[in-house]
């Protein structure tokens, strides 16, 4: 429902696979990034400024169906590590062609997965590894004092917004995004609420803990203080309920 949720969100311009021109490469996810980072191009570069724009490559996700040769780099999941290389490519290109655009000295790009997966490292879905994901924002118009710094507290995709609303002075907006933080802000509590088809999680201070209610059993856990991670899940559990909550009431 991806399609449903991008109309509900109220974005001016959805591109879709009917909206663009036949015999592009294609997956069984759709478009491949290295044919649709041009038609990506094109739409921004008709956009009125200030604007927002949103691009979501598929070419990492599995099957990784995306044309071209793979090596045989890792016995577990070689196809996602061999398509890190291609989209990795793709992007280097994209920036270098933004570069020469009007646009590209005022613009801030985050580049940020959905979600992560099963590595050659083998984690089990209640481990915290699989579920961590890498985000980074670039582009000309940082600060010269957050240019290379790396922030190694614990956040999450919902914290992304409220952020950079609260770095453009945009407080009062940004107090609308309840469930979010600023990462920037050095006194901001650090956790992060993860889950998956049959458990929810959290990765926390104190420690890590995932829980799968079907089974009434821990699925993961690094302390072994056992008043620690029952509180831990006790947290989980209201998160998910008030999250839900929220959602019903709106």
């Amino acid at each position: 429902n991806i399609r449903s949720y991008l109309f509900n969100k109220s974005w001016d311009v959805v591109l879709e696979e009917k909206d663009f021109p036949s015999g592009m490469g294609h997956g069984s996810l759709g478009i491949h990034d290295g044919d649709i980072s041009k038609e990506f191009l094109k739409a921004i570069n008709k956009a009125k400024t200030p604007f927002v724009y949103s691009w979501f490559t598929v070419s990492t996700h599995r099957p990784y169906d995306y044309k071209g040769k793979k090596k045989n780099l890792v016995p577990i999941q070689n196809g996602f590590i061999n398509s890190l290389t291609y989209s990795d490519n793709v992007l280097r290109e994209f920036f270098a062609m933004a570069s020469k655009c009007s646009w590209y000295d005022s613009t801030l790009f985050v580049l940020c997965p959905d979600h992560s997966h099963d590595s050659h490292k083998d984690y089990g879905p209640g481990a915290p590894e699989f579920h961590k994901i890498p985000m980074f924002f670039f582009g000309k118009v940082i600060k010269p004092e957050y240019k290379g710094k790396n922030i190694e507290k614990i956040f999450s995709q919902i914290d992304i917004v409220p952020s950079l609303l609260y770095q453009m002075g945009l407080k009062e907006n940004a107090k609308k995004y309840v469930w979010g933080r600023n990462m920037f802000n050095p006194s901001t509590k650090t956790y992060s609420y993860f889950c998956s088809h049959d458990f929810g999680g959290m990765v926390h201070p104190r420690g890590v803990v995932s829980f799968q209610p079907e089974y009434l059993k821990y699925a993961y856990y690094t302390t072994p203080n056992t008043t620690v991670r029952d509180s831990l899940i006790q947290v989980v559990q209201a998160y998910q309920q008030m999250v839900y909550k929220d959602f019903m009431e709106k």
